[in-house]
């Protein structure tokens, strides 16, 4: 009974760790007056903008970045929780920008934080049985001035097998739509008719197209609506048409706007003329 109440609690801890990691992973941070001020040139000023982001802040208090800020030397060999770049294009971003024309320290700047891609891996150094072990945590993305959580592997994993649940109850929706079951004949298909869309079929009949023969444009049960390039002949003859037809309700409008003017104006004409008469 404590057995299954212990792995109860594990299980229940883990999820609490995995729903806390995916949390993270949707959130992201930027400092516009950091990166107006300081260029990504290097992997000590990615450091130095991420201890600004609350990612860094969560582990300030057991990280070795702290001693290395402060001044304090730390070896490979000191055990504790540790920030460092594992990866960064700094050397494809030198050499384009040696072969661009003299910056001015804003736009060089500017540069830096738009081209620039760091990976912030969380390290944890800890004693194991064979000496200092190193095991990799986190990972983190600086990309175009953002920081943001490297998704886990196991939320990857679940949003895939997501993906194609939803993909199979789709096609077992489609499937169930065109079958019926009776005991004595068992499961016979019986899939809808192909119908033309009515759209397509008032395109045709007025302007005499052929498309509605074209199996193309013939689906099960489904809106499917063709479009026509405008450099084709044929829509611009639809939309001369149209123009047409819109001008010629535009020149009616018109005209019964001004007949209604008319006709509200006369009898005020009207009065005013027989009070200067009087």
């Amino acid at each position: 009974m404590d057995g299954r109440q212990m792995s109860a609690a594990g299980c229940d801890d883990a999820d609490e760790f995995i729903n806390e990691y995916e949390a993270e992973c949707q959130c992201e941070f930027i400092d516009p007056r950091f990166l107006a001020t300081t260029a990504l040139d290097s992997n000590h000023a990615a450091l130095d903008y991420f201890y600004q982001s609350p990612f860094y802040q969560k582990y300030r208090e057991g990280s070795l970045n702290e001693l290395m800020r402060a001044g304090t030397e730390v070896d490979s060999q000191q055990v504790g929780l540790i920030f460092q770049v594992t990866y960064s294009n700094l050397n494809d971003v030198n050499e384009a920008l040696a072969n661009l024309p003299p910056l001015d320290e804003p736009a060089r700047i500017q540069h830096y934080c738009n081209s620039t891609l760091f990976h912030i891996t969380l390290f944890s150094r800890n004693l194991g049985q064979n000496g200092l072990t190193t095991t990799p945590i986190k990972v983190y993305y600086i990309i175009q001035g953002s920081i943001f959580l490297c998704p886990p592997f196991g939320s990857l994993l679940r949003h895939r097998l997501h993906e194609s649940i939803q993909h199979f109850e789709n096609f077992y929706d489609t499937l169930n739509d065109i079958v019926k079951w009776s005991s004595s004949h068992g499961y016979v298909w019986e899939p809808k008719k192909k119908i033309l869309d009515p759209q397509i079929e008032m395109l045709c009949n007025k302007y005499n197209f052929k498309e509605n023969e074209d199996e193309n444009f013939i689906k099960d049960g489904n809106m499917h609506i063709f479009y026509l390039k405008p450099h084709e002949s044929a829509a611009m003859r639809i939309s001369q048409h149209e123009i047409k037809v819109l001008s010629k309700k535009l020149a009616e409008l018109q005209e019964l706007t001004m007949e209604n003017t008319v006709s509200i104006g006369t009898p005020r004409s009207q009065e005013s003329n027989e009070t200067q008469t009087s």
